[in-house]
């Protein structure tokens, strides 16, 4: 189990003991988890919300090691969605317009990004089809 707390570290806990397995700080302000995490094939992967920018990472389920991470100059407030080896990440400039990111799951490099409307949710997928905004994109 993987959850945001409000002392602006991401935990990993046993679902069963609820023992925290181990925590990497997610936000840099305190108070502030304002994105859940995705989790796919052991990995997790998380937005925070900084001053102007937004970080979003990945880290072994396991381990909390993480793996890679983006930055982008704008904030992050929804979970990413993983799909297809994608992980389509929203985020919102500071007058609430939306860019969503596509980043390559296992290295985090930028695959595009495009223009998601104002203040962009987390992007559902059906086949091979990512929604956001008011357009599907393929």
């Amino acid at each position: 189990m993987v959850a945001a707390a409000n002392d602006g570290w991401l935990y990993a806990c046993d679902a069963n003991s609820g023992k925290i397995l181990w925590r990497n700080r997610a936000w840099q302000q305190v108070g502030r988890p304002e994105t859940a995490a995705a989790i796919h094939d052991g990995v997790v992967f998380y937005g925070s919300r900084g001053t102007g920018e937004a970080v979003f990472r990945a880290a072994d389920l396991e381990s909390g090691e993480v793996r890679w991470k983006f930055t982008a100059d704008a904030m992050s407030f929804s979970a990413p969605t993983v799909a297809g080896g994608v992980v389509y990440a929203p985020a919102i400039d500071a007058d609430g317009t939306g860019t969503l990111y596509a980043l390559d799951e296992q290295t985090g490099q930028e695959l595009w990004s495009v223009y998601a409307g104002y203040y962009p949710t987390s992007p559902p997928t059906e086949g091979g089809i990512v929604f956001s905004g008011r357009e599907a994109l393929q």
